[in-house]
């Protein structure tokens, strides 16, 4: 029977009919298939998730978390957008090695709701930490890192369990959650997360937190201290990581005490054109603070660097301490080994938790997937968590992007997003893939080789 055929206008040539053929917009998930494949990643999930379907026509847990992290690859941000992915499951189902992944959204958001204790999400968190710390982060490269601690603010719509109304910069008077994670500084990864309520502050459960984090990396590498932003200012805290032997570098807020610290000070050293260091050893009037410790300062000058960041001296508002920005950190880490400039650098970096934080809420859809429950929704935050080591292995290891210009943003579009074909070579399933360019297709073929090799090393005795 010959196919129907549709003529698109009086000039085109070309005429539009249909085709029953298995495709798919998202050939470059193959990529993936592979690298779950060489990761055992089915299995992991299963042991992750703390409860069995009985169902005859069940899909399975790996199923249902497969195409959820697909949508999540893909640049869904809500369960309906699992629909991005195309009517032909058939190819991924084939790509991946299930029997079935399941259609309908409500399949995934009843398997989410099915997380409604505390211990269901600690199990979640701790079977996917030990995968990825086992298989995903290189500590043997990294040896040594510092730890970063950093909290978001994630705004909600409706009546979730654990939305309040809290600090929220962008959205002041809606109900949030207030989730705090701990990176790796250097690596790029991330350690932990934990979800809150929206009225908690920063530094809320910071040390159980902290805690955890540490167990976690301990004998893996060789913790060099911890950066965080003032929201985790707290003298708690500090002993905390005094006790243990933990040095520290963590952003001050300018209060009006601190200005008046800062003022007193004359002996300015000169970092570089237009920036100076200084530092203090200061002691607050609380019963909790049981010895000084040591503020260093950084002042930069407005006129010379218009760019600079930082906090006036609005106290004291003259026009000499209007022309400077000032950057402050209380530090365990001493002056000798320690200069002001070395602990301002250090800090520095800790620019790269925002920017994972960043990209995880625009690539990973961080504030999306929620649902009612609690412990629901941050089981959805630890999966996203996982995808998001996963790509970071995958562009270190795999594509060998040290300087991390490949976010998923443009592994989507230069990678994932190629259209394919399921159809037959013989006897065996192929999918072929809409290359004509003969740079990409090596592109392609070299991303195979590359996870092949990685994984014949770690073989290798």
């Amino acid at each position: 029977m010959q196919p129907e055929f549709i003529e698109i206008s009086k000039k085109c040539k070309v005429k539009l009919t249909f085709t029953d053929k298995k495709i798919t917009s998202y050939g470059g998930l193959s990529v993936i298939a592979k690298l779950f494949e060489k990761l055992d990643f089915q299995s992991v999930i299963e042991q992750a998730v703390p409860f069995l379907e009985t169902s005859p026509n069940g899909t399975g847990v790996f199923a249902k978390v497969l195409r959820f992290g697909l949508t999540v690859l893909v640049g869904g941000k809500r369960f309906t957008h699992s629909s991005f992915l195309g009517d032909s499951m058939e190819i991924f189902e084939e790509l991946f090695s299930v029997r079935r992944i399941p259609q309908s959204i409500t399949s995934l958001t009843r398997f989410f709701e099915r997380f409604v204790h505390w211990w269901q999400v600690e199990h979640l968190s701790e079977i996917l930490w030990d995968f990825t710390a086992d298989h995903l982060i290189p500590f043997k490269k990294l040896k040594e890192d510092f730890i970063g601690f950093d909290s978001s603010v994630l705004t909600r719509y409706g009546d979730q369990q654990g939305t309040a109304k809290g600090y929220n910069p962008k959205k002041p008077g809606r109900p949030s959650h207030h989730p705090i994670c701990a990176f790796l500084t250097n690596g790029d990864f991330i350690l932990n997360l934990w979800n809150r309520p929206g009225n908690v502050q920063s530094r809320h459960n910071i040390i159980d937190f902290a805690k955890q984090t540490f167990t976690r990396v301990q004998e893996r590498i060789k913790v060099l201290g911890v950066l965080a932003d003032s929201g985790f200012y707290d003298v708690a805290f500090f002993e905390f990581l005094e006790l243990i032997g933990v040095p520290y570098i963590i952003a001050v807020v300018t209060s009006q005490t601190i200005q008046r610290e800062i003022a007193k000070i004359s002996d300015w050293r000169v970092v570089t054109s237009g920036i100076h260091a200084a530092s203090f050893m200061f002691q607050h009037q609380d019963e909790k603070w049981l010895k000084p410790r040591r503020y260093v300062v950084i002042r930069k000058d407005h006129e010379l660097r218009p760019e600079a960041l930082g906090k006036q001296l609005d106290l004291f508002g003259t026009p000499a301490d209007m022309q400077y920005r000032y950057s402050t950190y209380i530090t365990s880490l001493d002056s000798e080994d320690w200069p002001e400039e070395k602990v301002w650098e250090q800090y520095k970096k800790r620019a790269g938790d925002e920017n994972i934080f960043r990209e995880i809420k625009y690539d990973f859809a961080f504030e999306g997937f929620v649902l009612d429950g609690f412990w629901a929704t941050e089981a959805t935050m630890l999966f996203k968590v996982l995808f998001y080591n996963l790509i970071q292995f995958f562009r270190s290891e795999i594509l060998k992007d040290k300087d991390q210009q490949s976010t998923l943003h443009t592994i989507r579009h230069k990678i994932l997003v190629i259209p394919a074909i399921l159809g037959q070579n013989g006897s065996r399933l192929c999918l072929r893939l809409g290359i004509r360019n003969e740079k990409k297709k090596s592109k392609i073929k070299t991303m195979f080789a590359e996870i092949e090799a990685y994984f014949l090393i770690l073989q290798t005795p």
